[in-house]
């Protein structure tokens, strides 16, 4: 007999999803926006859907998706190539594919870390390949103790570190000066970073930082259009990886 107040196994975001899927009410679970696409967007692929657009794409994406990325990452960073994004099946496929990419070349055993409360994919994704998670807190004024957060990454031998920012399910947007500090860090330590920025437009006041100056072999950087453009069902996604690791 099922047990309505077992806690459920597996995660949580989806167990809630399905039960307002099921009975409905107020999903407060998922990070789905609440209103539709931009008109224009629709009309667009209204417009194009009689097109020859639904076959397999190059291997890298689709190449006007591509060129468009580009554009718009060479004004913040004139040093991106084409060849520097990588399209995915959403933010996810890309945080998945890194770390399978991590798993596969780093010695092991390693440790990932991401900064509580703690995004469902950063703690699944090492457990799936049977690495160590460790959560990280921040202090009581929400800012990062950088000597033992390096004490933490020696310790539990860090080498992947998630980080979103605007972060999810805490909204903390990291300051320029905490992020020159974890880039620092991840030098020094050798860590990699997975900045997770599929919140970057979305803030109130001030932009969020994003350390595309500083781009560098120990920094990878994901975005989508889901949340942007009310499209979470599309899964269009993208990574930016350094020339030294994207071909493998």
């Amino acid at each position: 007999m099922h047990n309505k107040y077992q806690k459920p196994t597996g995660s949580y975001i989806s167990f809630m999803s399905n039960k307002v899927k099921t009975y409905g009410g107020i999903n407060l679970a998922q990070g789905i926006p609440g209103f539709n696409p931009p008109k224009e967007l629709t009309n667009i692929l209204s417009e194009i859907s009689g097109k020859n657009l639904h076959q397999y794409a190059p291997g890298n994406g689709n190449n006007e998706l591509l060129d468009l990325l580009l554009n718009k990452y060479q004004k913040e960073y004139p040093a991106f190539q084409k060849d520097d994004i990588l399209i995915t099946q959403g933010g996810t496929e890309a945080l998945s594919l890194l770390y399978t990419y991590f798993n596969k070349n780093l010695q092991k055993p390693f440790s990932a870390l991401a900064f509580e409360p703690v995004y469902e994919s950063y703690k699944y994704l090492p457990e799936i390949f049977n690495s160590d998670f460790i959560p990280f807190s921040f202090e009581d004024d929400f800012s990062i103790d950088f000597n033992k957060l390096k004490k933490t990454c020696i310790q539990n031998n860090v080498k992947v570190i998630f980080l979103g920012s605007p972060g999810n399910p805490f909204g903390k947007i990291w300051s320029k000066q905490e992020m020159v500090s974890l880039i620092d860090l991840s030098k020094k330590q050798d860590v990699y970073i997975i900045l997770d920025a599929v919140y970057k437009e979305l803030y109130f006041e001030e932009k969020p930082y994003i350390p595309l100056d500083k781009f560098n072999p120990n920094l990878f950087y994901i975005n989508s259009f889901s949340k942007l453009f009310s499209i979470t069902g599309w899964r269009i996604g993208y990574l930016i990886a350094h020339q030294e690791h994207m071909q493998k």
